[in-house]
Order: structure tokens, then C-alpha cells, then sequence
């Protein structure tokens, strides 16, 4: 049974429009951190383990100031007991999986942990969202910039909405017609205005006119509105209003 009803979130999302980024996730009830030995071979990097609490769950993420956290974890909190102390390993957490997902922790809403990737990719910023409860991954995205436009929850239901960045199987510049059909039925976006990708194909072919045939071929980057829910074990997206960009492929 889904653990929300609709009218209260979407009562949560209107109100949580205004919000930005680290604004619109959770406060922690406390944070720690501690730094850790220098490593002989990268001594400029700043190793640390920082340990943020919330009602429930801990979550543990370990930098020793490479690309992405060396570990990511979610530590789970009994009722009526204390958080726990900011170990290197405890034996009741959850430690995120290389397979599953490499990155650092971006904040919390309610019962869902969000990390983002250890790099961007696509000109969009790659993002998983973990159960605070199991340390499930439950499902992955990408949006375009640093922000949400807002996050609601309410149990075990979540609703998102940002700049969502798709990668097309198709060069839109190239085949317009059939490549936005393609897009439409994988996005929804049948009532929007295909973009025009022109300036940007045109302006790589510029820069690289040996490689001009396969720069025409390249396949299209989206970036369109959309509001994403995550309700009975599955999310679902729905486009949103607002003006549809494109770019090349990197």
C-alpha cells in the first residue's frame, strides 16, 4: 500500500518549490567529523570520515580526497537508541557497493538518502537515491546543475522535480523526425516543442570539420522539466512545463 495520498504531496511540493538544493533536503540532528591520518603518497589531500545523524538512520561517508568517497554507508538507529559513534566500521551498516553506486552523500528527505555521482556526465549531474531504512538503492537519475527544484515525502513515498538530463538513442539534428519521435515515447514529452539543436552541431562540425559525419550522427542530450515520484517500489516521471533544451553528446 502506497504510504502517502497524492493531495498531501502534492500540498508538500508547492510549498517546497522555492526551495534550493541543500535547502530543500532534511537537517541533520548532529554531524561529525573527523579527520584521519595524511596519506604519505597525497599529503595535500584532506582525509576525513563524516558521520550525519537523522531520526532513524546515520549516514557515514569516508574521503580521502580522491575522486568519489572511498565509502558510503547508511547505519540504521533503533528506537530510543543513541546515534552511533562515528567508527570506521560498525556491524550494523549498510555499505553502498561500488556496483551500485560511487559518488559523496548529498542530503536526506525523510526516509530517502540521496548521493550524487563522483563526477557529472552528459552536462548533467548524475544521482541515486538510497533507502535510509534497507540501504537499497531504489532508483537513479540525472538532472542538470547542482539543484532540485524541490523534494517532498511523506512515508515511503517521494517526489522530486528538477532538470532531468536524457541521453537519446538518436542524433536529433541529423533525423529530426523519427530521432523525437524515439524521444517522445521514452519522456512523454508528445505536447512539447522539439528543440533545436542546430547551433550546437553545427558549432562542433565548426571546430572539428574531419570529424563533421560523425559529429552529425552523434546522439542528442535532453534537458526538460520533470517531476519524478517514487511510490510502490517504483518511480515513475511526467514532463513539466517549461522550455526544452538539447546538446551534443559528450
Amino acid at each position: 500500500m502506497i504510504g502517502f495520498a497524492a493531495a498531501t504531496l502534492s500540498l508538500c511540493v508547492a510549498a517546497a518549490d522555492a526551495d534550493r538544493s541543500s535547502d530543500a533536503f532534511d537537517k541533520p540532528v548532529s554531524k561529525q567529523v573527523i579527520p584521519l591520518p595524511a596519506d604519505p603518497d597525497n599529503p595535500q589531500a584532506k582525509a576525513k570520515r563524516s558521520c550525519f545523524n537523522y531520526p532513524g538512520f546515520t549516514v557515514k561517508e569516508v574521503d580521502l580526497g580522491e575522486v568519489g568517497a572511498d565509502t558510503l554507508a547508511i547505519i540504521p538507529i533503533s528506537t530510543g537508541k543513541k546515534e552511533p559513534l562515528c567508527e570506521q566500521k560498525t556491524g550494523s551498516e549498510f555499505v553502498i557497493k561500488r556496483d551500485d553506486w560511487s559518488g559523496y552523500f548529498a542530503g536526506t528527505k525523510g526516509n530517502f538518502v540521496f548521493f550524487d555521482a563522483d563526477d557529472g556526465l552528459q552536462g548533467g549531474m548524475p544521482f541515486a537515491v538510497f533507502s535510509g531504512k534497507t540501504g537499497k538503492k531504489l532508483f537513479e537519475d540525472s538532472r542538470l546543475g547542482d539543484n532540485f527544484t524541490s523534494i517532498a515525502s511523506s512515508g515511503d513515498g517521494l517526489v522530486l522535480r528538477y532538470k532531468r538530463v536524457y541521453l537519446a538513442p538518436c542524433p536529433l539534428f541529423a533525423d529530426s523526425k523519427a530521432c523525437w519521435k524515439k524521444i517522445t515515447a521514452a519522456t512523454a514529452l508528445a505536447d512539447a516543442t522539439p528543440p533545436d539543436c542546430s547551433e550546437a552541431y553545427e558549432k562542433e562540425m565548426k571546430r572539428t570539420p574531419k570529424f563533421a559525419q560523425a559529429v552529425r550522427r552523434g546522439n542528442t542530450v535532453i534537458g526538460y522539466n520533470v517531476e519524478a515520484r517514487y511510490a510502490g517500489g517504483k518511480p515513475t516521471f511526467a514532463p513539466l512545463p517549461g522550455r526544452t533544451t538539447c546538446w551534443l553528446e559528450d
